[in-house]
């Protein structure tokens, strides 16, 4: 790009205001469904350009706006070419913290679906059927007991787990519904591999055109109908006692529990960093690691971290979570995984033992052993292969590269 000539792709580009926590407004740009976070500065040179002033002209104007910290053309040039390098670069398929990933449905396949599931967002129908759900979790967990959801026959134990699935499959278009009823797309629904454990996700990545509580609200959409699926098991469960019932509210129960996990990136990660207004969280909280690691040991770091520049109560929230995030992965990936694995590797052979007794004699009891076996045998497996690639993933590519996947 030279001095005076502007780049055809500038009215290309979407610009908006974004809800953050940032100390200043800062603002989302948006190209080929890729969205970034610009600052004020950046901001303003783009729509003036893309008013069709040139290049000299915008730069002139800046410069009147922000008479101590003045730029040349040329270095303005230089700095666009960066940018639209990065876009180009955003443009080819990425992973993000997914080691591989599968498209379920497409966005087009899910719309006339949506067209009706969105009417759950009403503000009564909301309201209605979240309490009601809360009413009867509650009482649902005050009657707890242990033995009832264990008697299930194999059949039955594989429905609850096909139920489970189903509610998983429900909470994603969830997720989606809320992006409708909001007026902004919805990519597709897939399937991915997240530190090797098999997961359901939805791409809502334009609800970042949306305010703060908007977005809270699309992320515990997937929850919200989780909900709405137990409400007729609640009822199989409470007026016929029914086992398949009770289990499968547990299963859900357990998923819910999961999502709601702000340390890894699933729902109550992208809830907290949405509450407090702070996009690429994770990444935050790297710099601001490396920050006061700088600090420590007195060395010229970088500029002040992303996490440090937001309003104070923001910022004192987020610092809270600095500290957290970093003992909950030192805990579990240091401490708790490796000895969680070291025991299942003490048992393992019986594991395997104990599967193979399970299967082979299926025919002549049914019941659920070899399927809890069978469990038992896949999560083991998936325990130890998990520790392992933890382990070589930290040797070969150290904290840095591995913590892109996390």
């Amino acid at each position: 790009m030279g001095s005076a000539v502007v780049d055809e792709r500038i009215f290309d580009l979407e610009l908006r205001e974004l809800s953050s926590a940032h100390s200043e407004q800062t603002y989302l740009l948006v190209h080929a469904d890729q969205q970034f976070e610009i600052n004020e500065r950046l901001y303003r040179l783009l729509r003036y350009l893309q008013a069709g002033r040139s290049l000299v002209e915008a730069v002139q104007q800046l410069n009147a706006e922000h008479p101590t910290a003045p730029n040349n053309p040329q270095q303005v040039a230089s700095y666009l070419a960066t940018v639209f390098g990065r876009l180009s670069n955003d443009q080819q398929p990425r992973r993000g913290h997914f080691m591989a990933s599968r498209t379920l449905l497409s966005a087009t396949h899910l719309l006339p679906v949506l067209q009706y599931v969105q009417a759950l967002f009403r503000s009564p129908v909301l309201v209605i059927l979240f309490g009601l759900s809360l009413a009867l979790q509650g009482a649902y967990f005050l009657t707890l007991n242990d033995a009832d959801a264990l008697s299930l026959s194999g059949d039955g134990l594989l429905l609850g787990y096909v139920l489970s699935l189903v509610s998983i499959l429900w909470h994603e278009l969830g997720h989606a519904a809320a992006c409708r009823y909001y007026g902004v797309s919805t990519g597709p629904i897939g399937m991915a591999l997240y530190l090797y454990f098999p997961v359901f996700y939805t791409d809502v990545s334009d609800s970042w055109r949306l305010s703060r509580a908007k977005r809270c609200i699309v992320d515990l959409a997937g929850i919200y109908f989780q909900f709405i699926f137990l409400l007729p098991f609640y009822y199989y469960y409470f007026v016929y006692g029914s086992p398949l019932a009770k289990y499968t509210i547990i299963m859900v129960n357990a998923s819910m529990l999961i999502n709601l996990n702000p340390f890894l990136k699933f729902d109550g990660y992208w809830l907290l960093s949405d509450a407090l207004g702070i996009p690429n969280l994770r990444k935050r909280t790297g710099e601001a690691v490396a920050y006061f690691m700088d600090r420590i040991k007195r060395r010229p770091g970088p500029k002040l971290p992303y996490l440090l520049q937001l309003r104070p109560l923001e910022k004192s929230l987020a610092v809270v979570y600095v500290v957290f995030v970093n003992v909950f992965f030192v805990y579990f990936f240091l401490f708790r995984l490796p000895q969680l694995a070291y025991g299942m590797a003490l048992r393992y052979p019986n594991t395997v033992q104990h599967l193979y007794t399970s299967i082979t004699h299926w025919g002549e009891n049914p019941d659920q052993s070899a399927l809890l076996a069978l469990q038992s045998f896949l999560f083991t497996s998936l325990i130890l292969f998990m520790s392992w690639y933890v382990l070589y993933s930290l040797l070969k590519n150290g904290v840095k590269n591995f913590s892109q996947y996390i």
